[in-house]
């Protein structure tokens, strides 16, 4: 289930998973570590320390859990699709959050 792909890919394959790993992390990480500076400077925000570090840390977990199984495994669609959740939740909650202390 867990296979890793070291044996009987090609080389140009796992280039290729490694490049779209990375380019998936950099189109999702700039947003999120711009709402989350913007939930921290806003002036007049109860927008306490953990709700911050938990925002964080679901997406920290979220692409590492992803990114881990798109450049490495086969397949693990479970841990793709967790990834990909605790992704884009943190990413919709920060901004939903901004958008309702901003209005």
């Amino acid at each position: 289930m867990f296979a890793f792909l070291i044996l009987g890919a090609s080389p140009d394959d796992m280039l290729e998973r490694a490049v779209r790993a990375h380019g998936n992390l950099a189109e999702y990480t700039p947003i999120m570590l711009i709402l989350l500076y913007l939930l921290e400077t806003l002036p007049a925000a109860s927008v306490t320390q953990t709700t911050l570090h938990m925002l964080g840390g679901a997406f920290l977990l979220g692409r590492l859990m992803h990114g881990i199984c798109f450049g490495f495994m086969t397949s693990s669609m479970p841990l793709r699709i967790g990834g990909t959740a605790l992704t884009l939740f943190p990413l919709m909650g920060a901004a939903i959050l901004l958008l309702t202390l901003v209005v």
